[in-house]
């Protein structure tokens, strides 16, 4: 009898345990907040470094496709050099150390270019070097062409 006059009674809660609940769940529910918004703002990081690593890629893969397609590889200067490819087309690159950018025919190539060295190592080789940087990471690369007989 005494389990049914516990469920059967009509007193209710007290104001005390009101408060103490919400209070309680007003500290977990704070805490989740924080938990879910710091996940959000790791991934969008993460997103972001993500992509620009890509882009970073993206513009190394670019160059080297057009340098393993060319006959020809020539550095008319420190930092100029000419590509001619099989059709016989000539594209001209020139490196901006300043605006850190490489232009390809007068327009703009890539980006975010810290270092761009084209060296001749022997008769048939030549060496390019190529750093890419933005705000948080760095990828670099180097490209060696042989040519000749």
């Amino acid at each position: 009898m005494k389990n049914n006059d516990y469920y059967f009674n009509e007193k209710g809660s007290s104001l005390v345990e009101v408060l103490a609940i919400v209070i309680i769940l007003s500290i977990v529910g704070s805490i989740l907040f924080g938990v879910i918004i710091q996940g959000k703002e790791q991934y969008e990081d993460q997103s972001q470094t993500n992509q620009e690593l890509f882009d970073l890629s993206y513009s190394l893969k670019l160059f080297t496709k057009d340098l393993r397609k060319a006959l020809s590889v020539e550095s008319t200067s420190a930092n100029r050099m000419t590509i001619k490819d099989e059709s016989g087309s000539i594209d001209r690159l020139e490196y901006f150390p300043i605006e850190k950018k490489l232009i390809k025919n007068g327009d703009p190539y890539i980006d975010n270019v810290v270092e761009f060295i084209f060296s001749k190592n022997g008769l048939n080789v030549e060496i390019i070097n190529i750093k890419l940087q933005n705000e948080s990471n760095e990828i670099s690369t180097q490209i060696v062409v042989r040519s000749g007989n």
